[in-house]
């Protein structure tokens, strides 16, 4: 489960008890790449976001 995966550090913990190292190397990755990058992801998580939530959303079609 703690195997050693290359470029992360054994204290990036899995996001949960169960979770996976991998997932936690994402986000350990994300940190570290700036500002930029995350301001990237977060512009593309309000746009994943807001057509999810278009789809699920049946009261107001477009």
């Amino acid at each position: 489960m703690n195997k050693k995966i290359p470029g992360v550090p054994l204290s990036v913990k899995p996001l949960e008890p169960n979770g996976s190292r991998e997932l936690s190397l994402i986000a350990f990755r994300l940190l570290t790449q700036g500002k930029l990058a995350h301001q990237r992801l977060d512009v593309q998580l309000k746009v994943f976001n807001y057509r999810l939530r278009d789809v699920t959303n049946n009261e107001h079609p477009r």
